[in-house]
């Protein structure tokens, strides 16, 4: 069995586990969070392919609404695409939005194997480090993950349904040391995550041109507990 899917094999295991516990906390705290599963996605069904958000399904409650953390005053300009190198993002930054929050990298080792930011951290995105990194020109897709709440007030929430992101907006990834760089956000595409294909693209693409996709998890079942959607959002480089 190849790295790779014995990778593939250990986050899914994991998943069901982190789940499970994730549920038990909920009915403690009356939230509960997404370990969203940062695998490969689709060549699974797509259930949508769109720029913008979809009503979640009927067996997800309504999320309640949390203001993000702000990043102060929007624009939507390009000004702060200032790299001409590859560098690892400790800030995500969607100008329209207001939104700046920390990048964590992860990997399976990091994350207990779930691919995503710590289950108590609702605004945070993770970086997968073994992805392309932001501002590189090289092949390979720079892949993020964040947690979607079925309770609502995660960033998941926000950029699909809350406060959702708009074709064309601005998404920066930064470091703090005057590295950053910029990208446009095109689409989504929403799969159905029990037809999910490890060997497919949609999510994980070492070829792919170097653009960011962000997965989050949708669809909460309450009588199964567990998320029956997967989300990505697409964004092109920004090349000048």
């Amino acid at each position: 069995m190849s790295t790779r899917r014995r990778l593939l094999a250990l986050v899914a295991a994991l998943l069901i586990v982190a789940t499970a516990v994730v549920w038990r906390l909920s009915h403690q705290n009356q939230t509960a969070a997404d370990p969203s599963v940062a695998s490969s996605s689709s060549g699974a069904p797509i259930l949508s392919q769109s720029a913008g958000p979809e009503l979640p399904a009927s067996s997800a409650r309504p999320a309640k609404a949390k203001t993000a953390p702000s990043s102060g005053k929007s624009t939507g300009t390009s000004a702060q695409c200032s790299t001409s190198v590859s560098f690892v993002p400790t800030k995500f930054t969607i100008m329209r939005l207001n939104i700046s929050v920390n990048v964590v990298p992860v990997n399976e080792q990091s994350s207990a194997g779930t691919m995503a930011p710590p289950v108590d951290q609702p605004w945070e995105v993770a970086w997968i480090d073994t992805t392309n990194k932001p501002g590189s020109t090289s092949p390979g897709v720079i892949d993020l993950t964040a947690h979607t709440y079925h309770a609502g007030g995660a960033i998941g929430n926000s950029l699909y349904q809350t406060n959702p992101l708009k074709t064309g907006d601005l998404i920066v990834l930064s470091d703090g040391s005057g590295h950053s760089a910029c990208y446009r956000y095109t689409h989504l595409v929403k799969f159905a995550a029990a037809s999910y294909d490890p060997n497919s693209n949609v999510f994980y693409d070492p070829q792919g041109k170097p653009e960011v996709r962000l997965m989050i998890c949708w669809d909460y079942n309450w009588s199964t507990t567990v998320w029956q959607s997967r989300v990505v959002f697409y964004a092109s480089p920004v090349t000048s």
